[in-house]
């Protein structure tokens, strides 16, 4: 399968050798690059998966519905070091009311920034999860708090007029704002898959956006994924990611890094992850993307969702595999170790992997190794390669281990 060329792993990157990207063990990013997914648009066949009318490729685009992002403002002379605006594209400066002007006087923005797409292999600071995509800043507020307002203008500029693939909003209040969930709906009736994080109080009350049935709420976990003990919990927890002393990009200067603690950036990783779908599956929607999360996620805590970890820790190998299965990878290779539960091997235990429903395929003489038609009936046993693994083609399976 032709697909896009995978960074190299491990990242170059001084915090990463310096142990301070911890965070990206944890999400599993390195399976993700390895199946060449970094945030740049998927190419199966030669052809791009998402295009225009000429063949070009769409690049996936992230709002980030923040402080503004360090080297936008139209009077910024410096830019940072470990980003590359060739792939950032301002939105909307809602406090200065201009277009295309994010400047941030925070950080806050920047570091969520650093996040999604710091680059990559470049022997500099830090890494991002995902960093080919476009970066849109949506500039709604400088220090202390962001009016409601603002946001949910911030949320139709992204959406309607940037057409953004993914909003990525690391803020939240106890108001319940109606209008508010109306562009959260709005947003995700466009297909833009909607990020938000849990809070910081470490309580169950709701926090919005995250707490919004439309929106995807974070809490965060520390390095031995374990909860933050100030992430929120409850409604507001769809999944966890990392959150507590990460390090990311700063607005400082060029080269400016800090290390900080919240679920406003447990958050972002979690948004590079919808922006990795949608590189791959463009017209995923939120409630693909949610269900993907079930299937892919660690569980922790109380088995299936519980208010503390949602439905768990995000996993990019995962939900890397899961979306190209499903997708563009008609065919995949699976084996299978067995083990104890100590991770001993056992000998003498065999593998029987049977279809789980009828399974079908058309011929395709144009794939970069071409099959032809066949089938599968439910219950058909499914034989091995001769070094034991099995060839299948995407659908559902059943396996058994026996003596």
């Amino acid at each position: 399968t032709a697909a896009n060329p995978a960074p190299d792993w491990p990242p170059n990157d001084q915090a990463y050798t310096g142990g301070k990207l911890w965070n990206l063990d944890m999400l599993k990013v390195r399976g993700a690059w390895e199946a060449g997914l970094d945030g740049d648009v998927y190419v199966y066949n030669g052809k791009p998966v998402r295009a225009d009318g000429d063949g070009n490729a769409i690049p996936v685009k992230v709002a980030i519905i923040d402080t503004g992002l360090f080297g936008t403002g139209t009077t910024d002379t410096v830019q940072h070091e470990d980003l590359d605006y060739g792939n950032i594209t301002p939105g909307y400066n809602f406090i200065a009311g201009t277009e295309g002007n994010a400047p941030d006087a925070h950080g806050h923005g920047t570091f969520v920034a650093g996040l999604i797409a710091a680059q990559v292999n470049n022997s500099t600071g830090v890494a991002g999860a995902m960093p080919k995509v476009t970066l849109v800043p949506e500039k709604v507020f400088d220090t202390g708090s962001a009016s409601t307002e603002d946001v949910i203008s911030a949320i139709y500029h992204a959406t309607d007029v940037m057409h953004v693939d993914v909003i990525n909003m690391s803020l939240g209040g106890e108001y319940n704002e109606s209008s508010l969930e109306i562009a959260c709906n709005h947003a995700v009736a466009e297909d833009v898959l909607v990020v938000a994080s849990a809070g910081n109080d470490g309580v169950s009350t709701p926090n919005y956006p995250a707490a919004y049935d439309s929106v995807v709420g974070v809490a965060s976990v520390n390095s031995n994924e374990v909860r933050s003990t100030w992430s929120q919990y409850g409604k507001s927890v769809f999944v966890t990611a990392p959150g507590e002393s990460v390090t990311s990009t700063y607005n400082e200067g060029a080269d400016s890094y800090l290390t900080a603690s919240g679920t406003s950036f447990s958050g972002p990783e979690v948004a590079a992850l919808a922006a990795m779908c949608k590189s791959v599956y463009p017209d995923i929607d939120q409630d693909i993307f949610k269900q993907f999360l079930i299937d892919t996620s660690k569980d922790l805590g109380a088995t299936g969702y519980d208010d503390y970890y949602g439905w768990g820790l995000v996993d990019f190998t995962a939900m890397a595999q899961a979306v190209l299965q499903s997708q563009v990878l008609p065919w995949y290779t699976l084996d299978f170790d067995v083990s104890d539960s100590d991770g001993h091997a056992l000998e003498g235990e065999s593998v029987v992997l049977t279809a789980a429903e009828d399974i079908s395929w058309e011929a395709n003489s144009e794939a970069d190794e071409p099959y032809g038609a066949g089938q599968l009936d439910e219950g058909a046993v499914v034989e091995p390669e001769t070094d034991g693994s099995y060839r299948l083609h995407k659908g559902s399976y059943h396996y058994t281990v026996s003596a």
